[in-house]
């Protein structure tokens, strides 16, 4: 036990400059991506069970601009009168402040545009 407590005494000095140092500036644009065993939303399947690539890509400006997108693949079969075909489909944001903007852009057979707009 006193050989934990000296070891972390020892530490102190190196945790303590870490926080010390200046931030690295953070950039304006954010990304993500995922490989995933099943696409859920709202608790039914998109992906008809099987796994699903999605990913996003952000941008925000220190004027509080921002604009985002999002995608992932689905299986059309989830859907009646689906071909079978892979599709995907993206969502999209933007807005400035508290204001949001939201579309959702279904690529496939059968494109639909959902809008919606937050505050």
């Amino acid at each position: 036990m006193k050989k934990l407590i000296a070891a972390t005494l020892a530490c102190m000095p190196a945790i303590a400059a870490a926080q010390g140092a200046a931030p690295a500036p953070t950039s304006p644009v954010t990304g993500n991506m995922a490989i995933v065993s099943d696409y859920r939303f709202r608790g039914i399947s998109q992906s008809y069970l099987g796994p699903a690539i999605q990913g996003g890509i952000d941008y925000a400006h220190p004027s509080g601009f921002y604009i985002g997108n999002w995608n992932s693949s689905v299986s059309s079969l989830v859907y009646t009168g689906g071909s079978g075909i892979a599709i995907c489909g993206l969502d999209c944001c933007g807005g400035r402040g508290l204001s949001t903007v939201c579309a959702q852009l279904p690529c496939g057979p059968n494109p639909e545009l959902t809008t919606m707009k937050t505050r």
